[in-house]
């Protein structure tokens, strides 16, 4: 996946080279020298295939922006009873993986921030990431995301605890 920043920059040229596409005898024109026949016949032939390859790549580049406005931010956590922040901060790995790694913090009021790492898989709207509290001690946690229009997005699981293996924990995280 690109930066988030730089998404809507790249939507817009492609947007633009599609738009331009619509008009192939000035595209092609304007691709070739001028009187090479068989370089605009070939450009001509070859506009379908350009047009979807544009549309896929404007699609795939919709839902990244969507999913950075949705994943990229802090939420407000509830682990188990305990408040505090989860920061997705940076994504990794392109969408049409159907899943891609983020990093970020998770922070516990009154209690020091600790790396998380993580996945989300797109398809299932799924996400697990792993907090690194210490060396020695880790929490792990999966959840799915509602993104239902007529409530804020809400992330919702269950995480396990290095201290009691044994015990299912619930979490909760709205923006």
């Amino acid at each position: 996946m690109a930066d988030c920043s730089q998404l809507q920059t790249q939507l817009d040229a492609v947007q633009q080279d599609r738009a331009a596409l619509d008009d192939p005898i000035d595209f092609c024109q304007n691709e070739c020298d001028p009187g090479d026949i068989n370089c605009i016949k070939a450009c001509l032939r070859s506009i379908p295939g350009r047009k979807a390859a544009d549309d896929a790549a404007i699609a795939r580049l919709r839902d990244e922006i969507t999913i950075c406005g949705i994943l990229l931010t802090t939420w407000n956590l509830n682990a188990n009873g305990f408040i505090g922040t989860l920061t997705i901060a940076s994504l990794s790995g392109t969408i049409t993986d159907t899943s891609f790694g983020f990093t970020g913090t998770l922070s516990i009021t009154g209690e020091r921030s600790n790396t998380v790492v993580g996945a989300w898989d797109e398809l299932a709207q799924h996400l697990t990431f792993t907090r690194f509290i210490d060396t020695n001690f880790l929490q792990e946690y999966t959840g799915f995301v509602s993104t239902h229009s007529s409530t804020p997005h809400t992330l919702a699981g269950t995480f396990t605890s290095d201290d009691s293996p044994e015990r299912t924990f619930g979490w909760f995280a709205t923006l």
